[in-house]
């Protein structure tokens, strides 16, 4: 069963609920190798050992990507035709662990995911006109979790053209996510 926590994104609430969760966002690293992996691995334990969570240090331009996406879903919602709800922290029943915070909501089965770069980074995304291959992981976790069947996905830039991609359920992926996934909550909970 999906649960989604009616907490706002980046509020200390949020922070707690996330609490040694492995969420879509890190699902990438997680799936990767190396020092960043293992440190995530180490972050997760901490937080699991002392339930506290160590909200880090923000960007600005992650600081400006929080700022903006109040306007990126106004957006993506006229382009689209939809309403888009907002929804805090994702967790299935499914999937004990696990967790992902979407953007938004369209329905019940589709998913809203954005980020707002800066403006040469949002210019490669265009001129590429696909999914980021970074947020690969990210996505298809949120399809996991959330049992959805597409994520919209936006790079937005004000004042520029926006990418607004739809990402289908692509159950090989996610098959593959699941077994590295698995894998790497079988490591993490060794360490406890």
């Amino acid at each position: 069963m999906i649960y989604y926590s009616d907490t706002p994104q980046g509020t200390p609430e949020w922070l707690a609920e996330r609490c040694g969760l492995l969420t879509a966002s890190n699902f990438a690293t997680a799936m990767g190798k190396g020092e960043t992996r293992k440190k995530l691995m180490h972050k997760l334990r901490a937080e699991r050992r002392t339930g506290i969570v160590e909200s880090g240090y923000k960007t600005p331009a992650m600081q400006r990507g929080n700022d903006l996406e109040p306007e990126a879903r106004a957006v993506a919602a006229f382009e689209l035709g939809v309403d888009i709800k907002e929804v805090g922290l994702a967790t299935n029943g499914r999937w004990a662990g696990l967790g992902a915070s979407l953007d938004g909501l369209i329905g019940d089965s589709v998913g809203w995911e954005t980020k707002c770069p800066t403006q040469t980074t949002h210019d490669i995304y265009l001129w590429e006109n696909r999914l980021p291959p970074r947020y690969k992981w990210q996505v298809y976790g949120q399809m996991m979790i959330c049992e959805l069947q597409a994520i919209w996905f936006m790079s937005y830039y004000p004042g520029d053209d926006n990418l607004l991609i739809k990402v289908e359920r692509d159950e090989e992926a996610i098959a593959e996510l699941q077994v590295g996934l698995m894998k790497f909550m079988s490591e993490l909970d060794s360490m406890a």
